[in-house]
């Protein structure tokens, strides 16, 4: 009677152990796509939301040209189609200065007088002479 009474206790605690450990599972599988949710980029960039003309748009940035947008029938999947295009778009560098803007940059620099006399005034001077190099070398 005691050896049943043992394999029952036995059995009970086998029982909620494995009943334990599929809820572990379960809170490691809701944390695993939590993750995984929290990692899109639509959640952590957080763009601005709005209607444009008859599809919902997603858009971060000031504007389409300079941001990065996703369109769809709904807000799910407009934010579903700007995750993609967060991945996939190609980043636009501000251009360069052309050379007409560097040389007045330089002759701006050249131009200038120190208004003092310290380590700071010498420093200036050095770069005044550099900045002269460089223009005549535009030149």
């Amino acid at each position: 009677m005691m050896d049943q009474y043992a394999n029952a206790q036995w059995a009970s605690a086998g029982e909620q152990a494995g009943y334990a450990m599929a809820r572990f599972q379960d809170a490691a599988s809701a944390i695993d796509r939590a993750a995984i949710a929290f990692s899109d980029p639509h959640v952590r960039m957080r763009p601005r939301l709005s209607i444009d003309g008859n599809k919902w748009c997603a858009l971060y940035g000031e504007n389409l040209q300079d941001g990065v947008a996703g369109f769809g029938d709904t807000p799910a999947e407009a934010c579903q189609n700007f995750d993609l295009a967060w991945l996939n778009q190609k980043a636009t560098y501000p251009q360069t200065p052309s050379p007409p803007d560097v040389r007045v940059f330089l002759r701006s620099v050249v131009d200038r007088e120190p208004h003092y006399e310290s380590e700071e005034a010498a420093a200036f001077l050095s770069v005044k002479a550099e900045a002269a190099e460089l223009l005549k070398a535009l030149a």
